[in-house]
């Protein structure tokens, strides 16, 4: 493999730290909200989050079900600094959902508003939810990170193996 040299080098760090300003820049989008959950629209207002998996099988930033598990997810509407976890308003209608991987999970709303999610087979999705527009979500639009119950922490992915 050949050597890169320094100008290359560095061109491809000053490349990467602007795309990391861009990315930061772009979540701030003029509000004091800067990490998650944060409203879409740049408000300061509460945003809609995805909070329930629980906190033990969660590794790295990656949920772990095995085929036939199931568990049931809310759409949380929550401001900055609150913790989805406890105490918040959890979204009853107007919710769609969906997952970017119907082979591996599938899911099934639920009357209050949350969803159940059912492992299929082993493979990989994210969780998808739109509130307030009709039709299915999207992978491109809708893809949401999930709070993990209690500890609070987040996954972007679920993967699903025996």
């Amino acid at each position: 493999m050949p050597e890169l040299s320094r100008p290359v080098v560095a061109s491809v760090a000053t490349v990467l730290w602007v795309a990391i300003a861009v990315v930061f820049a772009a979540c701030d989008s003029g509000s004091d909200c800067v990490a998650g959950p944060c409203d879409s629209t740049g408000a300061d207002g509460p945003a809609p989050v995805i909070a329930g998996f629980p906190s033990a099988r969660a590794f790295a930033g990656v949920g772990r079900l095995a085929p036939g598990d199931s568990i049931t997810l809310y759409a949380i509407r929550v401001a900055s600094p609150q913790d989805p976890c406890v105490g918040a308003d959890t979204l009853r209608s107007n919710v769609q959902w969906g997952v970017s991987n119907p082979v591996a999970a599938t899911v099934a709303p639920l009357p209050d508003g949350g969803v159940r999610v059912r492992a299929v087979a082993a493979g990989n999705f994210e969780m998808l939810m739109r509130e307030g527009v009709s039709g299915a979500p999207s992978a491109a639009l809708d893809t949401k990170i999930v709070f993990t119950c209690p500890a609070g922490l987040t996954i972007s992915s679920i993967g699903v193996s025996p």
